[in-house]
Formats: C-alpha cells, structure tokens, sequence
C-alpha cells in the first residue's frame, strides 16, 4: 500500500521490499498488487514509480473511497501484470473501486 504524498525515493522503498531476483514473469504468478491512496507528490518520483511498474510487473489498484491523484494517477496508470494465455504473453494493469477517485489536478 502506498498512502499519502509520493515524494522522492518512494520507488526504491517499493524495490527494497520486494524479493529480489523476480522478473515480471514470475510476480505474475503470486500477482503482485500495488495499492494506492495519494494525494499526489513528486512529479520525477511518480514517473519513476509508473516505470518501475510497468518494468517489474506489479499491478495498480485504487480501493473503495480512496482516491490517486495527480502525480499518483500517473503511477496508477504504470501498473502492469504479466501471464501468457494460449502461449501468447497477455497482461491486465489497473483496477479501482467504483466508488475510489482517480484524477488530475489542473494548474492555473
């Protein structure tokens, strides 16, 4: 669970605690969830989280009444997870609830 500002150094705290040696292949068979609850952040460390994502495997969701905002929607949207079906690699990303928020804010 990620929860509160993303701010720098949030995609090596998720790297540390994640076995090591597992390629996107192999998280896929024990799914590996990423679930999100942020008001945003770091713009530099969402990217860098929505790309960890994307490279490892690890899928996003967004529970009932959370919300993932801003630069979080950016990490949201990085999910990704990997399994072959009838021997073609296939991958599903990114869930939220029906009553979670996903958004962007707009800078005036």
């Amino acid at each position: 669970m990620l929860s509160g500002q993303i701010v720098d150094g949030d995609t090596n705290r998720l790297r540390a605690i994640l076995p090591p040696g597992q390629n996107a292949f192999d998280r896929a068979l024990i799914h590996t969830r990423l679930c999100l609850d942020s008001p945003g952040g770091s713009f530099p460390e969402g990217l860098d989280l929505a790309t960890y994502l994307g490279e490892t495997g690890i899928s996003t969701h967004v529970a009932a009444q959370d919300s993932c905002l801003s630069t979080c929607a950016l990490a949201f949207l990085g999910g990704t997870q990997f399994w072959a079906e009838d021997g073609l690699p296939s991958n599903r990303s990114r869930s939220m609830h029906v009553t979670a928020t996903l958004g962007y804010t707009r800078r005036n």
